[in-house]
């Protein structure tokens, strides 16, 4: 932290944007190949995959479009890897979607679009017929979306039985979520988060950004 505390010439809590991440301002990327490798070493672009081959729960946090597509892909993976969990849940909520990003006719919110690609997806027919939920998570008051936190609290409303969850998302934003995760839900539900590999490509105010809410949120600080 220190290192790129230094190249940025800010303290890292100074790196964190407001607004959606395809919103924030471009900076630093003029120091690009300085900043790359040090978040890399990092563990912020690595594929990560199940250690395990038993969960209860195979969970699948929300996100646009594209980025959905691929962690159902990735889950689907791990299914035909041998990975097995009992049961399917997807955190997402009624966040509209985007009309450049996401146009899709018929489809209004991030949950709906969310079971349609899951319904979509080629996978065997034993994961195809597991137990599956979408938790429709109501936005942030604040926000025009449901955030990760609102998203478990949610689920947690409905009660879940304790167990051992396999949650998929997407580089460069695994370490961030987990943090999210492990703060929110009870010690009774274990984590363990895995994702494709991604996020050389994104622009150093994303990752500055998602680096600085991981450190953050490791101090016991929840930012909304």
């Amino acid at each position: 932290m220190q290192s790129l505390e230094k190249i940025t010439d800010c303290p890292y809590m100074g790196w964190i944007q407001q607004g959606e991440r395809w919103t924030f301002q471009d900076w630093m990327e003029d120091k690009r190949e300085e900043i790359l490798p040090i978040i890399e070493k990092m563990g912020y672009f690595d594929e990560k995959r199940a250690q395990e081959s038993s969960y209860r729960y195979g969970v699948v946090l929300g996100s646009l479009h594209a980025s959905v597509k691929r962690r159902i892909a990735f889950l689907i993976e791990e299914w035909k890897r041998g990975v097995r969990f009992e049961a399917v849940v997807f955190l997402t909520g009624q966040r509209k979607l985007h009309p450049e990003k996401e146009p899709f006719e018929g489809l209004e919110t991030e949950t709906e679009m969310m079971i349609w690609a899951w319904k979509n997806a080629e996978m065997p027919m034993e994961l195809r017929s597991l137990p599956f939920v979408a938790i429709d998570a109501k936005p942030h008051p604040f926000r025009q979306r449901p955030n990760t936190l609102i998203t478990v609290q949610t689920w947690l409303a409905q009660n879940p039985q304790p167990g051992k969850c396999l949650v998929v998302s997407c580089q460069p934003y695994l370490n961030y979520q987990y943090q999210i995760l492990r703060m929110v839900l009870p010690e009774t539900f274990e984590i363990e988060i895995v994702g494709p590999s991604g996020g050389r490509q994104n622009p150093l105010s994303v990752l500055l950004d998602t680096v600085a809410r991981t450190e953050i949120i490791k101090k016991g600080y929840l930012l909304l």
